[in-house]
């Protein structure tokens, strides 16, 4: 907008009636100042004329809410600068050019060498001669109005001037005293205009000046300080006298709204009962000619524009009824419309698709008819079902022609997912052998929908291996998938034709190890034990035979004491922990100094120094929770252990159950990484790192420390050198029993999981061909363990048998409980206790925030209190509940210890070298111990549909 479309609003606001709002008087007087624009002479002048018009009309409307402030330099001019709002002028303006009204109007104006505006203000005193507070002048006052001596009570009031912004509610209570108490209006506006500036902009004396003004009549004063506040912030009673000041300016819509904003507020206020029905009255006097017209409009057929002017009119006036009727009635004729142009499309539709949707949209518009729409739809389905089911089962026959065996099981598992199309599964079923296994295979159904097409097409690259005369490797392949298909002929056939040429080969090598003449006892016993190892597929008459030809033949070759001493066994046997082969070897040496002499060396490898240490638990130890690393680093947990690092050979055992803490010192800990523990047996698990293969076994307590075995894991477990350890456990049953979990470190052969006891060369290998990405224990007595797998969260018993696969993407396991087997999981925003068959136990909390619960980065969880200790991605750690949105502000893991789940964490206090270990439990819920804030907004969270 250029200069002289500024001008020619100007003027035609100046020639307007009405009176504008003091918003748009500024507006204009910036947009016509000349002072920066560049103007023609003729123009400036005329500029400098609009601009003190302008002035003069705003002073003249709106002087009680401005003031002038001279200028430093010239007396002439001044700055009209708005009294409550000091970021809101009206530019600079020559006092020459203003009106005498607008000088007359303005409140309070600092002209230079100005005569006062009234007489000097009283300075209130007391009958002895001191200043009244305004406190004593209220109660003065006060006994006047109670003697019904108003002109005295009046001159009190009206002599307050407050000095203290704490004086302001005296000030309030004064004018109100006038106002309402004695219907003095003009004086109580006398008092509020006459206190110190900077006591006018406060915002209860700014409401109060507005109310007074439009009570005693001077709604421009009233309009021009109401413009300069909001609704939201003022009162009751100022909003019930904003929207009576609205309505007579015929603002009806801006007056309902303050109506209703006032409605909410809480209190009462009598005086404007009537208010809402006259704001109602006109409004609807105001809208009727819309619906006049609107009515007009429907009679001659314009449908289009009596529906807008009917909405116009709703629009403006909510309540107006035959408005609304008007618009019902067009909603009836145009849905009647639609109906008619829906049911005409489903005539023309072409497919069932087409028809499908039509039919849909139908079903929500046609009330009438919704019980023959629900049987047109099913018929449709119907239809639509068998198409789909024609068109499934021709490109079945074309994939299985071109051998593409992935999408046959789709197609499949697609066509078994209809319930209507049994008696056609028969017939679908019989197209190939292959096909066979998956009929009403209820095994297969319970897995998820990958890993039951992995096993199907293993066994289908069996079949075919088979066809091309290809069998070495297939029964591994075909043993793993018995469970899945062992009850289908096509499956049992393959099977026994497997195993018949293992057998075959397991015999052929069984007789070329016993064809073999043994030099000495211990050549016996290894090939021996690699025969047992592989004649489990062998008849259960035959493997007797074979044992009593190998008992034979170590009674044969049994040595005799003095001629073949087996030291090197003895050793051995001490190293692996396996106590009744080492005694019984212990008597085949007989020689009672070898013996100590072995003896005397493998405990001096297995020693392990023991110093107690004073535990000090005390709730008085003040927490560093943003200090650096402390002195200690937590190697791993257990339900009632924590195993810490002190140094490279100096590790801390703190047992809560005893409340006890050990010092253990050996030169064999360096490097040493704990893989298991067995709290109730007090035995520890590790693996050396720095080679990857070295394995050691411990037993810590504060009445036995001592290492127990040692072994190289990969000559023990026969593992390849691409062999990566993923887990190393201990049974909880047998103490010579262990279990191994390797995979590929180049993916280019299967995931192992190995059961291995010592003591009886026992062997149980399990192949997998998912990947493997974690494992826990999860039980003991007896074992059970969890997989992270490429398929999902994976359950194994003690055989490591697979029970069951957790595959739904909204449920993730967060932890797990080793002593009574539970599994924590988060399911969407629940957070829900389950048995290892995965039966419901309870449910434990629910709230938005679980969803970012993994159990990669939790490190602790109380299900009792609900407590769960985060690890972040800076390292740092945080608690939040599973009831709550909020978290603890980041804090340092350096000095913090805690328990496997069921968890209780302990700040530590510890001196490298020291003798006293001091710890204090940390509970969450203490809000003095840790800063709280909301991970999200409140209107984020919003509780599941119970349905």
């Amino acid at each position: 907008m250029n200069w002289e479309q500024h001008a020619q609003s100007a003027l035609q606001l100046l020639a307007s009636a009405e009176t504008p709002s003091s918003q748009e008087i500024i507006s204009l007087i910036k947009s016509v100042n000349p002072t920066s624009l560049m103007l023609s002479q003729s123009d400036r002048e005329r500029a400098y004329d609009l601009k003190s018009r302008l002035q003069s009309a705003l002073l003249e409307n709106y002087g009680a809410c401005f003031t002038l402030t001279p200028h430093p330099i010239s007396q002439e001019i001044v700055l009209i600068k708005h009294l409550f709002l000091p970021s809101v002028d009206a530019c600079h303006a020559d006092l020459r050019r203003l009106s005498l009204e607008a000088l007359d109007a303005v409140s309070s104006p600092q002209l230079p060498a100005a005569a006062p505006s009234g007489p000097r203000a009283k300075t209130r005193t007391s009958p002895s001669g001191g200043v009244i507070d305004t406190k004593t002048a209220l109660a003065r006052a006060d006994q006047r109005l109670g003697s019904y001596e108003y002109a005295e009570a009046e001159e009190i009031l009206a002599d307050i001037r407050i000095k203290d912004r704490k004086e302001i509610p005296d000030l309030v209570k004064a004018a109100r005293m006038l106002s309402g108490d004695m219907g003095l209006f003009g004086p109580a506006i006398e008092l509020l205009a006459c206190q110190p500036r900077q006591f006018l902009k406060e915002k209860a004396v700014r409401e109060l000046l507005a109310c007074t003004y439009y009570r005693n009549g001077d709604l421009a004063e009233a309009r021009a300080i109401f413009d300069s506040m909001h609704p939201e912030e003022v009162g009751k009673e100022a909003l019930y006298d904003w929207a009576g000041l609205a309505f007579k300016d015929g603002n009806h819509s801006c007056a309902l709204h303050l109506l209703n904003l006032a409605d909410r507020c809480e209190g009462s206020v009598t005086a404007f009962i009537t208010l809402r029905a006259d704001i109602e009255a006109a409004m609807l006097a105001e809208v009727r000619p819309l619906l006049q017209r609107a009515v007009v409009a429907m009679e001659v057929g314009d449908v289009a524009s009596a529906e807008s002017l009917a909405n116009l009119a709703l629009q403006q006036c909510p309540k107006f009824r035959e408005a609304g009727e008007l618009l019902a009635r067009i909603e009836n004729m145009k849905l009647r419309s639609r109906l008619d142009s829906l049911w005409g499309d489903l005539e023309q539709a072409r497919d069932s698709v087409e028809r499908l949707r039509v039919l849909a949209q139908l079903l929500e518009k046609d009330k009438g008819n919704r019980e023959k729409i629900s049987a047109l739809i099913a018929t449709e389905k119907e239809r639509q079902k068998s198409d789909q089911t024609r068109s499934l089962v021709e490109e079945l026959h074309g994939r299985l022609n071109r051998a593409d065996w992935p999408e046959c099981f789709e197609i499949l598992r697609s066509l078994s997912g209809g319930k209507g199309l049994s008696p056609d599964l028969e017939r679908v079923y019989s197209l190939s052998p292959y096909f066979t296994v998956l009929h009403r295979n209820e095994r297969l159904d319970r897995l998820s929908h990958r890993e039951a097409k992995v096993r199907w097409l293993e066994f289908v690259k069996v079949m075919e291996d088979l066809d091309a005369g290809s069998r070495d490797g297939c029964f591994r392949i075909v043993d793993d998938l018995k469970e899945s298909f062992e009850k289908y002929a096509a499956f049992d056939v393959a099977y026994r034709e497997l195993q018949y040429y293992e057998q075959g080969k397991v015999r052929e090598e069984i007789r070329r190890l016993l064809g073999r003449e043994e030099s000495c006892y211990a050549d016996a016993v290894r090939a021996f034990g690699r025969i047992r190892n592989m004649m489990n597929i062998l008849p259960s008459g035959e493997r007797a035979g074979y044992c009593r030809e190998m008992a034979d033949r170590l009674d044969r070759l049994k040595p005799v004491v003095g001629v073949e001493i087996p030291i090197p066994q003895y050793r051995e046997a001490l190293l692996l922990g396996i106590g009744e082969k080492a005694a019984w070897l212990r008597e085949r040496i007989g020689d009672n100094a070898v013996v100590a002499e072995i003896e005397a060396e493998v405990q001096a490898l297995f020693r392990i120094d023991a110093h107690p240490l004073t535990l000090v638990l005390s709730e008085e130890l003040p927490l560093d929770l943003a200090g650096e690393k402390g002195a200690l680093t937590v190697m791993g947990s257990n339900t009632r252990q924590v195993l810490l690092r002190e140094n490279a050979e100096t590790i801390i055992l703190i047992d809560f159950a005893r409340m006890s803490a050990m010092k253990f010192h050996s030169i064999l800990f360096r490097e040493l990484e704990l893989c298991d523990s067995l709290p109730d047996s007090d035995s520890f698990l590790f693996i050396d790192r720095g080679s990857e293969d070295l394995m050691i076994r411990s037993r810590l307590s504060d009445t036995d420390s001592r290492f127990t075995a040692m072994f190289p894991a990969f000559e023990t477990f026969t593992l390849h050198a691409n062999d990566e350890i993923l887990g190393a456990f201990m049974s909880s049953t047998k103490d010579c029993e262990y279990y191994l979990f390797v995979s590929d470190r180049f993916e280019l052969r299967a995931a192992k999981c190995i059961k291995l006891g010592l003591d009886q060369n026992s062997r149980i290998t399990k192949s997998r061909s998912e990947y493997i990405s974690s494992v826990e224990r999860i039980g003991s007595n007896p074992d059970g363990f969890l997989l992270g797998t490429s398929y999902g969260e994976a359950f194994f018993n003690h055989n490591l048998a697979y029970q069951r696969c957790l595959t739904d993407d909204e449920a993730q396991v967060m932890a797990t409980n080793a002593v009574d087997g539970r599994i924590y999981m988060s399911l969407t925003d629940a957070v829900c206790a389950y048995d290892q068959k995965m039966r419901f136990q309870e449910k434990l909390g629910e709230h938005f925030c679980n969803r970012m619960l993994y159990r990669a980065n939790i490190i602790g969880f109380a299900p009792q209190s609900g407590w769960v200790l985060v690890k972040d991605h800076d390292g740092r750690g945080y608690f939040r509940h599973i009831n709550e949105g909020r978290r603890s502000k980041g804090f340092s893991l350096g000095r913090m210890i805690w328990t496997s789940t069921p968890s209780t964490w302990y700040y530590c206090e510890y001196g490298s070298g020291s003798d006293t270990l001091h710890l204090k439990i940390i509970t969450p819920d203490l809000e003095a111990d840790f800063e709280w804030y909301e991970m999200f907004p409140p209107d984020c969270y919003q509780p599941r549909d119970p349905d």
